[in-house]
């Protein structure tokens, strides 16, 4: 179980602390013992059957691996037995920040959670951020859609590493806010002039003021109304 070291430490650290003031735990401390999972099929792939049985059994499946392998939410808090699979835990969240290291990464990121999270998990998941200081939406509907949810946080303003973050049960992956920034101007000169300035003719004042461009096609209609003028 992948957070459950990190989960020990939250629930070690004093609720009278000032940065648990107004936060509540979950409603049932059984919430504690659900769990992120992965189910391997031995015989077959996955299909629609087995994926319906699993959740008739209290698991949520959260997405497929492979065609053998998914990712699953374990509400149950009893030991699974399945004959015809292999339970394994799940492993860490994904860093997607290529040659960037996320031990010495500063500023914003995006945490991207597992998408179609029961209540129940979505529900521990906030509590968990919130033990932590990181306020996230508490719309448990948003963590139950098939498109994951995600939340930007600064890594700067909380007492916890990406490290931490990646060991949560619940998060897909987690990435860098990258900066875009859009260089139409720079290529612009470079094709202009060769060089990475303005374009020369900006300098003379031909830059498209008062110039209205029209773009038709072979199928366009002469007569119609918007055109006859």
């Amino acid at each position: 179980m992948r957070g459950a070291l990190l989960l020990a430490v939250l629930l070690i650290v004093p609720l009278a602390s000032a940065m648990l003031v107004g936060i509540d735990s979950p409603e049932s401390t059984v919430i504690f013992s659900e769990q992120e999972i992965i189910i391997q099929s031995i015989e077959e792939p996955w299909n629609q059957k087995m994926w319906d049985d699993l959740e008739n059994h209290g698991i949520t499946p959260l997405r497929l691996l492979n065609p053998y392998e998914l990712v699953a939410w374990d509400s149950r808090n009893i030991d699974l037995n399945l004959p015809e699979a292999v339970i394994k835990d799940s492993s860490s969240a994904q860093w997607r920040g290529g040659l960037v290291d996320y031990d010495t990464y500063s500023g914003k990121i995006w945490i991207i959670f597992e998408p179609n999270l029961p209540a129940s998990g979505a529900e521990l998941l906030i509590w968990k951020f919130n033990q932590m200081g990181i306020d996230i939406n508490s719309d448990l509907e948003k963590y139950g859609s098939l498109i994951p949810h995600r939340e930007l946080i600064d890594i700067d303003s909380i007492n916890f590493g990406v490290r931490e973050l990646l060991n949560l049960e619940g998060v897909l992956w987690i990435e860098p806010e990258l900066e875009s920034n859009s260089r139409n101007v720079q290529a612009a000169s470079l094709m202009g002039d060769g060089s990475i300035s303005q374009p020369v003719q900006w300098s003379l004042g031909l830059n498209g003021t008062g110039v209205i461009l029209g773009i038709a096609d072979s199928g366009v209609d002469y007569d119609h109304a918007c055109f006859r003028n």
